[in-house]
């Protein structure tokens, strides 16, 4: 308002002292008619600033909004990051415990079948005794006279008679004694201040047949010659370094496996002599890279005694 009254009182000033023939001409009611729409647009033009500033402010405040909307989206999406780790690793639990199941299944299955081997073998002794029995018995009526031979006839069905089993049960618990089996896996996040050539202990033992692995320095001792299936499967923690592990048996590399930043393993069959011992150990280059969460395991099984 202050600028537009000094640009009419510059016009009306210069009009004036120039003694121009547009100044003589202009009269005081033509003046305030001049000076009505110069406040008449002033006006106008403060209405406008007014919607533009706000325009501008509600712009800003949809900035603001949408700022907020997009801080809420990122942690929706890092949420969404942990509940995906998570299920993998549920996921990698289920498939871990299947191959267990798969396992006792296994050793179930061959447990029944010697089970039924011995129970047909026993009803058979059983039966093979009872012939036995009745001629005996026959005999023995045909002899009354003879004590001597009733007496020795006697001491043989009862000699027999002990030999049958109570029970064909018995013979299938006796039977479990040759079978070596382990699975054992790690359930740290990381496995902390690993040294080169140390052993990696997997300390979660799911299995483990004839308690032939040591899950405190994390080796497997052999209980019996035989020959031997050993498996390890090892996951790198970090994508930046190669780790390299190998799979020893009393010192000798049977075989070696490389990671970055992912899951490696390596399988291997192998003669051993009782008490040999086979370990997983760190071999270069590199500490503290190992992952657990099961995704890191060492397992193995007797094939065949030798």
């Amino acid at each position: 308002m202050t600028r537009m009254y000094f640009m009419l009182v510059t016009s009306i000033f210069t009009l004036v002292f120039t003694g121009t023939s547009q100044a003589q001409a202009l009269t005081s009611e033509q003046i305030l008619s001049r000076i009505t729409d110069l406040e008449i647009k002033d006006r106008e033009q403060s209405v406008i600033n007014a919607k533009l500033l706000e325009m501008v402010a509600e712009q800003r405040e949809q900035l603001v909004r949408k700022e907020l909307t997009l801080q809420q989206l990122l942690k929706q999406v890092h949420r969404l990051k942990q509940q995906e780790s998570t299920v993998q690793d549920l996921l990698t639990q289920v498939t871990n415990l299947k191959s267990t199941v798969a396992i006792l299944k296994t050793t179930i299955a061959s447990l029944a079948s010697k089970g039924e081997e011995n129970v047909r073998e026993d009803t058979e002794t059983m039966s093979t005794t009872g012939k036995e029995n009745k001629l005996l018995l026959r005999k023995t009526a045909e002899n009354q006279d003879n004590k001597a031979t009733d007496k020795a006839d006697t001491q043989k069905i009862n000699q027999r008679n002990v030999q049958v089993p109570l029970s064909p049960f018995d013979l299938v618990n006796t039977n479990t004694s040759g079978l070596v089996a382990f699975h054992a896996v790690t359930d740290y996040q990381q496995l902390f201040n690993l040294s080169l050539n140390q052993n990696i202990v997997f300390e979660t033992v799911l299995l483990n047949l004839a308690s032939a692995y040591d899950n405190n320095r994390g080796v497997f001792v052999a209980p019996t010659n035989g020959l031997y299936l050993f498996s390890t499967s090892v996951l790198s923690y970090d994508r930046d370094k190669v780790i390299y592990v190998d799979l020893v048996k009393s010192g000798t590399v049977l075989a070696s496996m490389q990671g970055h930043g992912d899951q490696t393993s390596v399988t291997a069959v192998t003669q051993l002599n009782a008490a040999d011992e086979v370990s997983v150990r760190l071999f270069c280059c590199t500490v503290n890279s190992v992952y657990g969460k099961r995704y890191t395991s060492f397992n193995g099984l007797l094939l065949k005694a030798l």
